[in-house]
C-alpha cells in the first residue's frame, strides 16, 4: 500500500463511497478523521495519513473544514481505533478494526449524554462536537456568563458564531472579559433579548440542529442530553433564530 496523500487519486474515488457512512452526517472530529483513514485505505490504497493530510483531503476533496490540531488530538487519544507510526518527524495514522467498528455506528449517533460523575469525559465530548463544526454557528442559550467564554473557544476560529442570550447578570464584569476574549477570538458576536423572550437551548449549523439540555456555562455539572434533531425542524428553528437575532441588542 502507498503512504501519503495523492489528491488526484482521492478526487477520482470521491464518489465511490457507498460502503462508508455519510461523511456529512458525522459530527465528531474523531469520526471524520476515521472516515478519512478508511477512505484512504479502502479507496486509495493508502495505509497511513498524517493529521495535516487528513485535513487537506477533507477540505479539498469533500469540502469539509477540520482543524489539523483537532484531528491530531482526537486520533492521538484514539487508542486501539488507530495505529500510529512515525515517518521521520511526522506522525501518521492508520485505521484499525476497532476504528471501523466505531465508524460503522457513528452516523447513527443522535445524542450525547453528559454524566456529572464523569465531568472531564463530558468536556471532551463537547470539545469533539464543537471542534468539528464549520460555517455559521448559531447558538441560543439564555444563561450567559464568563464561564460561557471557556466553552466558545472550542468552536473553530474560522467559524462565525452568533450567540443569542439574555443579558448577563454580571454585566460590567462580563463586558471586561468579553472585550479581552474578542482580541483573540473576534469571530464571536453576542446579542441579547429582554428577559422572558428565550428559554430553549440549541445550536444550529448549516446542516444540523442540536438541542442542548443544559446551558453551556455549566456543562458537566449536571446530567444532560445533547440531541441532534431533523432537517425540517432545523430549517424552522433557523428562521426563528434569525428573527430574534435581527431584533436583539448587540453586546460588546
Amino acid at each position: 500500500m502507498a503512504i501519503g496523500l495523492d489528491l488526484g487519486v482521492a478526487r477520482e474515488n470521491a464518489t465511490n463511497v457507498s460502503e462508508l457512512p455519510d461523511l456529512h452526517a458525522l459530527e465528531r472530529v474523531e469520526d471524520k478523521a476515521l472516515w478519512a483513514l478508511a477512505f484512504a485505505k479502502d479507496k486509495m490504497g493508502t495505509s497511513y495519513l498524517s493529521s495535516a493530510e487528513i485535513s487537506t483531503m477533507l477540505s479539498d476533496v469533500f469540502e469539509m473544514s477540520t482543524d489539523v490540531p483537532a484531528i491530531r488530538m482526537a486520533l492521538s487519544r484514539g487508542g486501539k481505533l488507530v495505529h500510529t507510526k512515525n515517518f521521520g518527524s511526522v506522525r501518521k495514522f492508520s485505521i484499525m478494526k476497532a476504528g471501523r467498528k466505531q465508524l460503522a455506528g457513528a452516523a447513527s449517533r443522535a445524542a450525547i449524554i453528559i454524566d456529572p460523575q464523569k465531568p472531564h469525559q463530558g468536556i471532551l465530548q463537547i470539545s469533539d462536537l464543537l471542534g468539528g463544526l464549520s460555517g455559521l454557528i448559531r447558538v441560543c442559550d439564555p444563561y450567559l456568563d464568563r464561564k460561557t467564554l471557556e466553552i466558545t473557544p472550542m468552536m473553530p476560529d474560522r467559524c462565525e458564531i452568533r450567540f443569542l442570550s439574555n443579558h448577563p447578570k454580571d454585566g460590567p464584569e462580563f463586558a471586561r472579559h468579553l472585550k479581552a476574549y474578542k482580541v483573540e477570538h473576534p469571530n464571536l458576536q453576542i446579542r441579547t433579548m429582554p428577559p422572558g423572550r428565550i428559554h430553549d437551548r440549541y445550536l444550529i449549523t448549516d446542516h444540523e440542529l442540536w438541542s442542548i439540555g443544559h446551558s453551556l456555562n455549566a456543562i458537566g455539572s449536571k446530567q444532560t442530553i445533547i440531541a441532534r434533531l431533523g432537517e425540517e425542524i432545523r430549517t424552522e428553528m433557523e428562521r426563528a433564530f434569525e428573527c430574534l437575532w435581527n431584533n436583539a441588542t448587540v453586546l460588546g
